[in-house]
């Protein structure tokens, strides 16, 4: 993984592109990345959305309904979409050291018109939200490797 990252932020990122991957699709964007920031439980980011309510069922249900699977698996890796890349710009500015999932958290809902932030809204979980309970857990140095 890039040098900044946790080593449970590289995790996220490779499985967003895996889940991009199984999905048909030849790029993968921050839905693919908040699905996978959901699935790694372990991680205090997992446990905010969580705590907000999210399930990954709901929220992988409404992440298809912005980017519908497709039939057949594409070859290759899929590449990080512009949106994605300025999220992760986005969580670099955020981390002071090293970038984990709250910081990967912290940067998606910022991009409001991605799929991972209109995924995460449309089962309840608003940016501002989302972006209170992570802050709250930045400030109490909850980060996880």
């Amino acid at each position: 993984m890039a040098e900044g990252y946790t080593s449970t932020a590289g995790r996220i990122l490779a499985r967003a592109s895996r889940e991009a991957r199984l999905l048909g699709h030849t790029t993968t964007d921050t839905g693919h990345l908040v699905l996978s920031i959901a699935a790694e439980h372990s991680t205090p980011a997992a446990a905010v959305l969580r705590d907000l309510g999210v399930t990954e069922p709901a929220l992988r249900a409404a992440a298809r309904k912005y980017r519908p699977a497709r039939a057949a698996v594409p070859r290759g890796r899929p590449v990080f979409t512009w949106r994605l890349r300025r999220v992760l710009r986005r969580a670099v500015e955020l981390g002071p050291d090293r970038i984990g999932p709250e910081h990967l958290l912290l940067a998606l809902v910022q991009e409001d018109r991605g799929t991972g932030a209109r995924a995460l809204a449309s089962v309840g979980a608003s940016a501002a939200r989302v972006r209170t309970a992570t802050r709250r857990l930045v400030a109490g140095d909850g980060a996880a490797d």
